[in-house]
């Protein structure tokens, strides 16, 4: 896979210009250019660079900048869109429509980080609360995870039953699951694939494949 080396301020143009590329993602979220990191890539932006971003001073760079962060993580950089943006819109629409809590957009919830961040599960099971069962939760299995683990089970919890899950799991092993990838990783090095259903199975009390 063609990669663009850093430092980030270097903005390197390959193939049409960045006004020639848009679709009808960009901008679907940030009206402001100057909020995509929070609005649109908040869960996969890496540090580095983040802070480019925050020092650019117009929307030309700006628009620069992100056709540059997606062409260093296509996996198909020959074709005329980026396979891994139109997957990372895919994820935030379904994360909006599936994990809304309260007044807080689905994607900005744990379940949405989770989901944008490392894509649908291989299984998901979904527990309501009963008589029985105190609080809701979900079980997402996954299979593997880059840099984090195989064979992973991610539990949420709606522990005070005020429609907020939060990811059960000791505060160590919580860092390392939302911890951002290294700048420079592509999907070759781990970096979530976008093959794949983007529903993944549900399953209600038990487990189930895909």
């Amino acid at each position: 896979m063609k990669r663009l080396a850093l430092p980030l301020l270097l903005f390197v143009v390959v193939g049409k210009p960045y006004a020639e590329q848009t679709t009808s993602t960009d901008r679907r979220f940030a009206q402001d250019l100057r909020r995509w990191v929070d609005d649109d890539v908040k869960w996969i932006i890496c540090r580095e660079e983040k802070t480019v971003f925050n020092r650019l001073t117009d929307d030309a760079e700006r628009k620069e900048f992100i056709y540059q962060f997606w062409y260093r993580r296509d996996p198909k950089p020959e074709t005329p869109t980026s396979e891994a943006k139109e997957e990372h819109y895919r994820r935030m629409d379904f994360a909006d429509g599936h994990f809304r809590e309260n007044e807080l957009r689905g994607s900005l919830t744990e379940r949405g980080r989770i989901w944008i961040m490392y894509g649908p599960p291989q299984s998901r099971e979904v527990n309501p609360r009963s008589r029985e069962r105190r609080s809701s939760s979900e079980v997402w299995h996954y299979d593997r995870i880059p840099d984090v683990g195989e064979d992973l089970d991610l539990e949420f919890v709606e522990r005070d039953n005020d429609g907020e899950y939060r990811l059960n799991m000791a505060p160590e092993k919580r860092d390392v699951v939302f911890t951002l990838w290294e700048c420079g990783k592509t999907m070759d090095d781990g970096f979530p694939p976008c093959e794949g259903d983007i529903v993944g199975s549900v399953s209600v009390g038990d487990r189930t494949g895909p």
